[in-house]
């Protein structure tokens, strides 16, 4: 096909006429400048349909100052070719939707081994991706698995400390919050919580006034009872 207008490829990649070399293949008889104007003035819109360039004008050895032109998408070219209503518009439109065709032709399309190639290329890269992460966060989850499993128990004094409270002042408020209750002399959990491994007792001797040995039982707190404490009491969270 024979280049009737010259288009170029702009920085971005897509293709552009230039407003005065279609001006003069349309043999327009009205000046560049104010045939310009008249024909933005059916809507085009500047950083959109088109933009100013000043080309270097290379007639001119001595320099001197650069004539304004301006850089038309295509579809806007194919419109104002279209708004000439003579068959140099015509001609014009024509042309430039051959160069679309042509354009569309060129682009390879790709086959089904390319395709199922490039998904498992990314596929590769989400996997990569994925192990780093992994990679980062298993320390941190087998730490995590290690002290939520560990035989380890607490007292509700050492628990408390960490909240910053008394043992009375957490016994208290566990109790207002629904968790626990006062049996024969020592806290047991409600039935709902009872099953989660929060807690176990403990027995210890020891001697009263009368000089007898007796047993107490204690309840106290494991690893995993201790961490939903701290849920608990977190401002920022909510009891389930």
């Amino acid at each position: 096909m024979n280049e009737l207008i010259k288009i170029t490829t702009n920085a971005q990649g897509s293709q552009v006429v230039s407003a005065r070399g279609l001006h003069e293949f349309l043999e327009v008889k009205t000046k560049f400048a104010d045939w310009c104007n008249r024909m933005f003035e059916y809507g085009f819109v500047i950083g959109q349909d088109y933009i100013e360039v000043f080309p270097k004008n290379e007639k001119n050895s001595k320099g001197g100052r650069p004539e304004l032109d301006y850089a038309l998408t295509i579809d806007t070219a194919k419109e104002i070719a279209m708004l000439q209503r003579s068959d140099k518009g015509k001609q014009a439109r024509q042309y430039f939707i051959e160069c679309e065709r042509a354009l569309k032709e060129q682009k390879p399309t790709l086959t089904r081994e390319q395709v199922i190639a490039q998904a498992l290329l990314l596929a590769q890269e989400v996997n990569a991706e994925k192990d780093e992460i992994i990679k980062k966060l298993t320390p941190k989850a087998e730490f995590t698995d290690k002290v939520l499993t560990s035989k380890t128990c607490h007292t509700v004094t050492e628990v408390a400390k960490e909240l910053n409270m008394s043992a009375q002042k957490l016994n208290a408020e566990l109790c207002k919050k629904g968790v626990q209750y006062k049996h024969r002399g020592h806290y047991v959990l409600y039935a709902k919580y009872q099953d989660k491994g929060y807690t176990q007792t403990e027995t210890y001797p020891f001697v009263n006034s009368g000089g007898e040995t007796q047993t107490k039982i204690q309840t106290v707190w494991t690893e995993r009872g201790r961490a939903w404490i701290h849920f608990i009491f977190n401002e920022k969270l909510m009891l389930n």
